[in-house]
């Protein structure tokens, strides 16, 4: 003869009133859900599934966007400066070191021109001497 068995379900028990145990309340009563984040570029809602976040912010994958070529970025393919967002290539482009060239020194403006005193230290005597006319050889 067979013997019979009775199945076993497990029993659910409601959540309890006066906190202890440790069942959950799932019903999303109490529970505060943080409201979407807003996206830097168009202001708009972003929701979990659409978003990217990079340099503390937030944006739809869409709306992250290189500010040159407007080319959409990755989190890979994106540089920034200040917050503005770049593809690698015109940030390189926008941001490398530049050459500094000299120019040939211009001609003095006036405030630079030293006046020529008519006078003139002499080695013979050790003193000053006046001259009426002074001329510079060039």
């Amino acid at each position: 003869m067979l013997k019979q068995t009775s199945l076993q379900y497990p029993i659910f028990s409601p959540p309890l009133q006066n906190g202890g145990g440790s069942t959950a309340d799932i019903s999303g009563g109490n529970a505060q859900s943080p409201p979407p984040a807003q996206c830097k570029s168009c202001g708009k809602n972003v929701f979990v599934m659409e978003q990217i976040k990079a340099e503390k912010q937030t944006w739809h994958k869409n709306c992250f966007r290189c500010k040159e070529c407007n080319k959409q970025l990755t989190l890979d393919t994106y540089s920034s400066h200040e917050g503005v967002l770049y593809c690698k290539p015109h940030f390189r482009e926008l941001f490398k070191p530049k050459a500094v060239v000299e120019s040939p020194d211009p001609e003095p403006s006036k405030c630079c021109i030293i006046p020529v005193v008519p006078y003139v230290f002499t080695t013979n005597r050790n003193t000053f001497q006046y001259v009426q006319e002074l001329t510079v050889d060039q």
